[in-house]
């Protein structure tokens, strides 16, 4: 009792230590995120500037040059920028401002630059009608409106033109538009140069306020590639993607089961439906796939999965509404991730926040699933008939006789021929799972901000609903730009993973079933409560070890993922920038297996109730203790902590037609685990469940600790003429833990070329049919390290040995480990 009382009296303040905790966390982040809502800091435009020589080049030209050397994004009418209006550019740091100043007005043309787009106008763009009116015979009535961007940003220039006629204005500086449209007008068409087309039916309405949305091609998709980002249209290795809208959009409960199907040449298999065990196994090479078997040594076959730079962290808990990008890695292009990129690599981007008012968005998805394949069984009298078949057919007295089947047929007399449906009294026809995720993003001044909320729950096809998944997730990302050339970042993520089962595990519940004949007893026909009867051995009666009347199996993970990031845009140096990033990961995992006896129900013929037919109608039942002799408890706790540190330089040069950039980098990787495990039985009650209260005779205890470590230096070189010719030069040299230091290194060299044939002359003028192809080579060299650290050295095991005389001395044993 003094155990108990002292748990009692302890749990509240253990409870209110961890709410101060996290009460202290929440006002944290919330001082940061305000504090970073009032940073002010240069804009884009101030920090980026340009070095152009050009002579008698187009308008055009000049726009898509500062959009390669930068992340500006021009966006004006083709009737206001042609490929007519030559102009001569001699800059050397110049500001965007500045080069647009010097060449812009001979146009008669001006400019707004917002954040990273820059959009040019005419300069008496005043919604002035651009044809002769309509004759004034003619019935009209008046358009009026406003478009913006998604932003909200107003975008002057735009045209805005009956379809069909010549009829129409462009929107003035501040988006707005008035136009006279005859009466019988049904079609606005409104359209703008990197925005997609719209259209809309004039009807009887007079106002359209228009939200334009920007056009961008496939090959104009930033795509994630190792260590960076490139130009889909760049791209030289066979790299697959996928969006996050995509993957939010598909009904799965975890990302490893989303990119099923959607990712050519690889193989998605789904080894359980067992809520909280739904990780696949990924094969990104197909059934070519080398490294191991689906069994010990499935995760040879595994791919690497790197989550935002940081590589090792898992793809099953994160949110599919957090992840913007999801790219893999097949070819040399992996050899940029060394002796971890056998079986591919898989590069996921989170979302960040995006500058504007903040957004508040909310996605809730629930479904209903039932299993596909039941296995079709016989009824009892099937079985009967069977039976009886086979046992004259051997020559052997039968079982049933032709009576006993037709009472197995008919149901009459339930206790002594039942007709048992085992997977009807075990599995649910349906069952639910749900997903709700609340997000809340925004940003000024170069400042951005991104927050998120997950809870995903899971139910098994149990009708006890035994076993249960549930996760919560939060994350949260911020973006600092302290001053032009210093931006800093910090992304903490956190997961808390609740699985519960019962004694048995899914298989064994599930297997014992098909063992099972409709002949037996699932549950007693008794007229109150549910008795479950005798079992076929060791207790295994699947309908009661499907519930949690033998204990609870709970497992608990706590993770918490945290990465800061400082990146330095050299100032004295165009086109360097610096970057370095720490990342420190806990795992915490928290099993706790209290296991006991449980009750199955065994009959009493001879003191049956008989009803005038004979058949029995009642009968006492004597509950028994079946499966373990005594209650045991089992708890393991388990420590994981990951520390990555990198640093990069990434320096892109642009002369000419020629567009090159180089990355080189250092990263260093530690992995520390350590678990603890504690067995106990022969508990006087199941109320108390500490371990303590267990008998310390027969009781386990044991714990190891494990370390690794990896040192990785990073190259890569990219080269691309015009966009036609492209190629690519990756190497890495890693070095482990897990081989000796004479020859502790591997190096992975990677080579890629490519041809973008669709954009050579002969091919636009004879192949135009085909608007884009691509012809590319690779070669590179990729490894494992696989193992356990120091398994180059002989190793030894410490045993407790033996006692001896009567002292209880323990002489410790020490043994080779082969």
């Amino acid at each position: 009792m003094n155990c108990m009382e002292q748990c009692i009296n302890e749990m509240p303040s253990m409870i209110r230590g961890r709410l101060k905790k996290l009460r202290l966390a929440t006002g944290l982040l919330l001082f940061l995120l305000a504090m970073a809502i009032n940073v002010q800091a240069g804009t884009y435009s101030e920090s980026v500037k340009f070095d152009l020589k050009m002579n008698k080049v187009s308008l055009k030209e000049v726009f898509q040059t500062i959009t390669e050397q930068s992340e500006f994004k021009f966006i004006y009418n083709n009737d206001v920028v042609n490929d007519k209006q030559k102009v001569s550019v001699n800059t050397d740091g110049a500001r965007v401002e500045e080069i647009l100043d010097q060449i812009l007005p001979q146009f008669n043309l001006e400019y707004r630059v917002v954040d990273r787009q820059v959009i040019v106008f005419p300069v008496e763009a005043k919604a002035k009608t651009e044809t002769a009116p309509p004759t004034g015979a003619q019935q009209q009535k008046t358009i009026t409106g406003k478009v913006v961007d998604e932003k909200g940003v107003p975008l002057p220039g735009v045209a805005v033109v009956v379809k069909g006629t010549t009829v129409g204005v462009v929107t003035d500086i501040d988006g707005n538009y008035s136009l006279q449209v005859p009466a019988d007008a049904q079609i606005l068409a409104f359209s703008f140069i990197g925005m997609k087309r719209q259209e809309v039916t004039i009807g009887n309405q007079t106002t359209f306020s228009i939200t334009m949305a920007a056009d961008i091609t496939d090959l104009d998709e930033i795509v994630v590639v190792g260590y960076g980002t490139q130009k889909r249209a760049n791209v030289v290795g066979a790299v697959t993607t996928v969006s996050g809208e995509m993957l939010a959009a598909i009904p799965a409960m975890n990302v490893s089961n989303a990119i099923s199907g959607h990712l050519p040449g690889s193989v998605v298999i789904q080894q359980t439906g067992e809520p909280g065990q739904m990780t696949p196994r990924v094969l990104v090479r197909g059934r070519t796939t080398l490294g191991g078997s689906a069994g010990t040594y499935a995760s040879n076959t595994a791919p690497l999965i790197v989550i935002d730079g940081i590589p090792g962290r898992s793809m099953d808990e994160i949110d599919p509404n957090d992840v913007e990008s999801l790219s893999i890695l097949k070819d040399a292009s992996a050899a940029i991730y060394g002796a971890q990129a056998a079986n591919g690599v898989i590069l996921i981007k989170t979302k960040s926040g995006q500058e504007g008012k903040p957004r508040l968005s909310y996605q809730f998805y629930s479904g209903m699933m039932t299993p596909t394949v039941i296995p079709e069984v016989t009824n009892a009298a099937e079985y009967a008939e069977m039976l009886s078949e086979y046992q004259v057919a051997q020559g052997k007295a039968r079982r049933y006789s032709d009576k006993d089947i037709e009472l197995f047929r008919s149901g009459v007399d339930p206790w002594e021929h039942p007709d048992t449906d085992w997977y009807g009294d075990l599995i649910e026809k349906w069952t639910n799972t749900s997903r709700h995720n609340v997000t809340l993003d925004g940003g000024a001044s170069g400042m951005k901000y991104y927050v998120s909320f997950g809870y995903k729950t899971d139910d098994a096809i149990y009708k006890a609903s035994s076993t249960k998944y549930k996760q919560y997730n939060v994350r949260a990302k911020l973006e600092m730009p302290v001053n032009e050339w210093l931006k800093t970042g910090i992304e903490l993520a956190g997961f808390l993973n609740d699985r519960l089962y019962p004694y048995k595990s899914a298989d064994a519940i599930v297997g014992q079933s098909t063992r099972l004949v409709p002949t037996n007893w699932s549950y007693w026909p008794t007229k109150e409560g549910r008795y479950p009867g005798p079992d076929i051995e060791y207790g295994d009666n699947p309908v009661e070890t499907q519930t949690f009347s033998a204990g609870v199996n709970d497992q608990k993970t706590y993770r918490l993922l945290s990465t800061f990031n400082a990146t330095i845009d050299v100032p004295f140096v165009k086109g360097l920038s610096l970057t370095g990033s720490y990342s420190y990961d806990l795992t915490n995992y928290y099993n706790k297996a209290f296991f006991k006896p449980w009750i199955l129900y065994y009959p009493n013929w001879d003191k049956a109730t008989r009803g005038a037919d004979g058949f029995i109608t009642d009968m006492p039942l004597t509950p028994t203790y079946r499966g373990l002799s005594t209650p045991e408890n089992n708890e393991r706790y388990d420590r994981t902590i990951n520390q990555t540190t990198m640093f990069n330089a990434n320096y892109v040069k642009t002369v000419g037609d020629h567009n090159m950039s180089f990355f080189g980098g250092y990263e260093q990787y530690q992995s520390d685990w350590n678990y603890f495990y504690g067995f106990r039985k022969f508990y006087i009650s199941d109320v108390i469940q500490t371990m303590d209260a267990g008998n310390p005779k027969d009781q386990n205890i044991a714990g190891t600790a494990s370390i690794y470590a990896r040192k990785s230096f990073i190259g890569r070189a990219t080269y691309d003429f015009q966009g036609k010719y492209l190629a690519e030069v990756v190497f890495r040299a890693d070095g482990s833990l897990k081989f000796p230091e004479d020859n502790r290194w591997g190096y992975f060299p990677g080579v890629l070329v490519g041809w973008r044939a669709s954009e050579e002359n002969f091919w636009k003028e004879n192949i135009d049919f085909i608007n884009y192809i691509k012809f590319r080579a690779s070669f590179g060299s990729m490894g494992m390290d696989p193992g356990s650290a120091f398994q180059y050295i002989n190793r030894y095991n410490l045993s407790t040995g033996m006692t001896f005389g009567t002292r209880g001395d323990i002489e410790t044993a020490v043994a080779q480990n082969y």
